[in-house]
């Protein structure tokens, strides 16, 4: 902020250190920022009037989207109802690049299914990609984006009493997807990253949950974490085929039919200190031009 014209001064002394000094002798500081954050408040899921609004697609036509007031979640929410089961909804987000060592990207949300949710190893799907086709809406609310291109990473986490098993594609668990055959957030074109705990259940009941992925860079590759309500559930690692550039997230009803309810959907990125530096100089610059005037 540069409402105040006079120098922030230390007894009777101005500071004689400027503060892109102070920016570029540490390169280490982490400069996050919400890049999505969409609560639904405005009713509408595509190009509504609310700033925030992603922008909401379904990748299939046996499938519906809309805006409904839940009260156990407070509210406006996604109501994503899917028959069959494994089908996606998908939204745009600004493409984030990982380029140093702890950047990182986080996808989080609220959710809740309408009707106890089934015995499934595939409970609950979310994930993070790099797709190549941009969203956009061919009618009746799919996008083409929302197909089988696009690559990156995913939760799944069971549900009902089916238990997470020590078996790849059984349990809670990261998984790499390659855009090679399939849908978004399904298909045989993955890869585990990390075998699942052999024990503990997932999502049992039509209470409010929540859920999140984050993925960050070390000096190998990634580390990837999946938490549900609070609880890191899941974990992996990746030092080859890493997918960059994200732009699209997914979420999933996976292995149930019945409808999900998402709410407060929110990314969070740390982008590369070197952009995060620049524009600090930037608003230092523009504050130093109103104190010359």
């Amino acid at each position: 902020m540069c409402r105040n014209r006079r120098a922030t001064t230390i007894g009777s002394m101005t500071p004689k250190i400027p503060l892109l000094t102070v920016l570029l002798a540490a390169p280490s500081l982490s400069f996050s920022a919400i890049i999505v954050s969409d609560p639904f408040d405005d009713g509408d899921f595509t190009n509504g009037a609310d700033a925030s609004d992603t922008g909401w697609f379904k990748n299939t036509t046996d499938s519906a989207i809309s805006v409904v007031n839940d009260v156990a979640m407070g509210g406006n929410v996604l109501n994503f109802n899917t028959n069959p089961a494994f089908r996606a909804t998908t939204a745009a987000i600004p493409t984030s690049t990982l380029v140093n060592n702890g950047d990182f990207i986080k996808l989080s949300f609220s959710f809740r299914y309408t009707a106890t949710p089934a015995n499934t190893a595939g409970g609950i799907r979310f994930g993070i990609y790099s797709n190549p086709i941009a969203l956009a809406n061919t009618g009746d609310d799919i996008s083409p984006g929302s197909g089988h291109t696009a690559t990156g990473y995913y939760v799944n986490f069971t549900s009902g009493t089916t238990a997470s098993t020590a078996t790849a594609f059984a349990g809670h668990e990261i998984i790499r997807e390659s855009g090679t055959a399939s849908g978004i957030l399904g298909g045989t074109d993955r890869t585990s990253l990390g075998l699942p705990p052999a024990a503990g259940l997932g999502i049992t009941d039509t209470s409010v949950h929540t859920a999140s992925l984050l993925i960050t860079k070390t000096a190998t590759g990634y580390t990837l974490i999946g938490q549900l309500d609070g609880n890191s559930l899941a974990n992996g690692t990746t030092t080859t085929t890493l997918y960059n550039g994200f732009n699209t997230i997914g979420i999933s009803t996976a292995g149930n039919e019945s409808d999900l309810l998402i709410d407060n959907v929110t990314v969070e990125f740390v982008p590369e200190p070197s952009a995060a530096i620049l524009a600090g100089a930037g608003a230092l610059a523009f504050c130093l031009r109103r104190r010359r005037r």
